[in-house]
C-alpha cells in the first residue's frame, strides 16, 4: 500500500490532465490533418496541407506580431523585478516588506482587460488615430499585465536572491520568467477583440454577425484561429495554426520544467539571511524602483479608475458626450460571474495538489521523482486554450451550452499545471526539511500556497474571455446573459459607464484581492529558491 499510495494520489492529476488538456489537444491535432473542406485544387500531402495553407492565410505575421507583443513587459520584468530584489535583499526586512506590499497596489485592477478597454477608448478620446493596431497591441499587452508581471517578478527574484546559491537561482528565474512572458504574448486575445468591436475591417469575433471583413494579416494567431473557428472557412487551417502555436509553447514550457529539473529546484519557508551590502544604497535602489513602478501603475489605470469614479465617461459613436443607454441586471451578472468558476478553480488546484504531494513528498521514483512533471510541462504555459478550441472548431459556431451558468460551470482545465509544479517545489524543499529534522510541522508553512494558488486560479478563469466566446459564441446583444468579461469586451459598442465599470471591477473585491495579496507579501518574504545539492 505504501508503494502504490502516490501513484493513487497522483492518478486525479493524471485523470484531469488526460480529459481537460491532452484530449482536447488530439482533437485539434485530428482536425488539422482531416480533408474536410479543403480548398479545390490544391495539392500536396493531405497531412500538410493545413500548415502550408495556415502560412498562406498570414500565420508568419501573426507570430512575428506576437513575438513582439512581448518587448514591452520583458523591459519591465528585466529591469524592475532584478532591481527590487537585489534591493529588497540587502535593505533590511521592514523596507523589503514596504516595498512588496506598495508594488502589489496595482493588482486592485485585477481585471486585465480593463485597462486595454479604457486605453482603447481614451486613445479614440485623444484621437491618438495613428496609432494602428500593432502599437495598440503593443501598448495595451503591458498594461494589462503590468501589475503581474511586477508582482510576480520581484516575489521571485527576492526569493533567488536569498539562496546560498544565487546565480544558479537568477538564472532560473529570468529564464522561466523570459519564457513565460513570451508565451502570454502569443496567445493575446482579448486586446484584438477590443480593437475589432468598433473598427470596420478588423473584425474577428464581430465579423461574423455584421459581415465586415476580416485581415488576418494584422492579428496574432490566437484571434486569427478563434474568427476562423466560427465561420465556414477552413477548420483544418484553423487547428493546424493552433498546433504550431502549441508547439511553441509547449517547447517553451518544456525548456522551464527541464531547468527547474536539471538545477534541483526547490523552494523552502523560513528566515533566511540576506547577502551582505551598503543598505542605504540598497533603500534608495529600492525606493526609486518602487515609485518608478507605482508611477508607471498609476498612469497606466489612471483611466480605469477614472472610469469607475465617474469622470471619464463617454461613448464611441456620433455624440461622444453621451453614454449609450444601458440597462443591466446587476445580480445576474454577479452571479454568473463570480459564483460558476469557483468548483472548477478549487478542483483544478486540488487536484494539483495532491499530484504535488506524491511527487513531492513520497517521490516514487526517488530523487528522479521531478522527471513525472514532464509529461505536463507542455501545458505549463498554454491554460485552457486547447479546450476552448477544439470546442469552438467542432461546433461551427454553436455555442456549447445555451446557459452561461452550465457553461461557466464547465471550466477550461481541470488541472492546474502551474500550480503542480508550484507544490512540487514548495513540497520537495520542506520535505528536505522534513527528512533532515524529522519534524512534521515542516510542511505546514506550504498552505498559504494553496490560497494564494486557489486565488489566482480563479481569477483567470474569471477573466478568461477566450473561454467565455469559445463556448458562447460572440453574442454581444445587450439584452444576451453577460458575464462582466462579456459586458467589459462590449464596452467599445456601449460605452463604458460607472455602472458597467463597478460590475467589472467590483469595489469590495479589489479591496479583498489588495489585502490578500498584501497579506501574502509576509508569506512570500519568508520564500527562498535554492538549487544544487541539498544544503546542510
Amino acid at each position: 500500500m505504501k508503494r502504490a499510495l502516490p501513484w493513487i494520489l497522483l492518478a486525479p492529476a493524471v485523470l484531469a490532465w488526460l480529459a481537460s488538456l491532452v484530449w482536447p489537444t488530439l482533437r485539434i491535432v485530428y482536425v488539422s490533418a482531416t480533408t474536410t473542406n479543403f480548398v479545390p485544387g490544391r495539392s500536396g500531402s493531405l497531412l500538410v496541407r493545413g500548415y502550408t495553407a495556415a502560412f498562406e492565410y498570414g500565420f508568419g505575421r501573426a507570430l512575428g506580431l506576437g513575438l513582439t507583443l512581448a518587448l514591452l513587459p520583458l523591459l519591465v520584468f528585466l529591469v524592475a523585478g532584478p532591481a527590487l530584489g537585489w534591493a529588497g535583499s540587502r535593505a533590511g526586512r521592514i523596507p523589503r516588506l514596504a516595498a512588496r506590499c506598495l508594488v502589489v497596489l496595482p493588482l486592485a485592477c485585477f481585471v486585465p482587460a480593463a485597462g486595454a478597454v479604457t486605453w482603447y477608448l481614451f486613445a479614440e478620446h485623444l484621437g491618438w488615430t495613428d496609432l494602428g493596431l500593432p502599437g495598440y497591441l503593443r501598448v495595451t499587452v503591458l498594461f494589462s499585465s503590468l501589475a503581474v508581471i511586477v508582482a510576480g517578478a520581484s516575489a521571485a527574484y527576492l526569493a533567488a536572491w536569498r539562496g546560498a546559491r544565487s546565480g544558479p537561482a537568477l538564472l532560473v528565474v529570468t529564464v522561466t520568467g523570459v519564457l513565460a512572458v513570451v508565451a502570454s504574448a502569443l496567445q493575446q486575445f482579448t486586446p484584438h477583440y477590443l480593437w475589432s468591436a468598433s473598427r470596420p475591417g478588423d473584425l474577428t469575433g464581430l465579423m461574423l454577425t455584421h459581415g465586415r471583413e476580416f485581415d488576418p494579416q494584422r492579428h496574432t494567431a490566437e484571434p486569427l484561429i478563434l474568427a476562423w473557428s466560427f465561420t465556414d472557412l477552413l477548420p483544418h487551417i484553423t487547428a493546424a495554426i493552433w498546433v504550431m502555436i502549441f508547439l511553441v509553447v509547449a517547447l517553451l514550457g518544456l525548456a522551464i520544467v527541464g531547468l527547474l529539473i536539471r538545477t534541483r529546484a526547490r523552494l523552502t519557508v523560513g528566515d533566511a539571511a540576506g547577502p551582505p551590502g551598503n543598505r542605504l544604497v540598497a533603500g534608495i535602489v529600492l525606493g526609486v524602483t518602487v515609485l518608478a513602478v507605482l508611477a508607471l501603475a498609476g498612469y497606466v489605470l489612471a483611466p480605469w479608475f477614472r472610469t469607475l469614479a465617474g469622470t471619464f465617461v463617454f461613448a464611441l459613436g456620433d455624440d461622444p458626450a453621451e453614454p449609450a443607454p444601458l440597462t443591466l441586471d446587476t445580480t445576474g451578472i454577479a452571479l454568473r460571474t463570480w459564483l460558476p468558476p469557483l468548483p472548477g478553480a478549487l478542483v483544478s488546484v486540488l487536484t494539483a495538489l495532491a499530484g504535488a504531494v506524491a511527487i513531492g513528498v513520497l517521490r516514487p521514483l526517488g530523487d528522479r521523482s521531478e522527471l513525472l512533471l514532464l509529461p505536463f510541462a507542455p501545458w505549463l504555459l498554454t491554460g485552457g486554450t486547447a479546450t476552448a478550441f477544439a470546442n469552438a472548431i467542432n461546433l461551427d459556431g454553436v455555442p456549447a451550452a445555451a446557459n452561461v451558468v452550465l457553461s461557466a460551470l464547465t471550466p477550461p482545465h481541470w488541472l492546474s499545471v502551474p500550480a503542480l509544479v508550484l507544490f512540487t517545489l514548495l513540497l520537495r524543499g520542506q520535505g528536505e526539511i522534513w527528512r533532515r529534522t524529522g519534524r512534521p510541522g515542516a510542511f505546514l508553512p506550504v498552505l498559504p500556497a494553496v490560497g494564494l494558488a486557489f486565488g489566482a486560479v480563479y481569477l483567470s478563469f474569471v477573466n478568461d474571455h477566450l473561454w467565455h466566446v469559445s463556448q458562447r459564441g460572440f453574442d454581444v446583444r445587450p439584452d444576451a446573459e453577460w458575464t462582466t468579461m462579456d459586458l467589459l469586451t462590449s464596452v467599445p459598442l456601449i460605452a463604458p459607464t460607472p455602472e458597467a465599470a463597478h460590475l467589472t471591477t467590483p469595489v469590495p473585491l479589489m479591496v479583498l484581492v489588495v489585502a490578500a495579496a498584501v497579506a501574502a507579501q509576509f508569506w512570500l518574504d519568508r520564500i527562498t529558491l535554492r538549487t544544487g545539492e541539498p544544503e546542510d
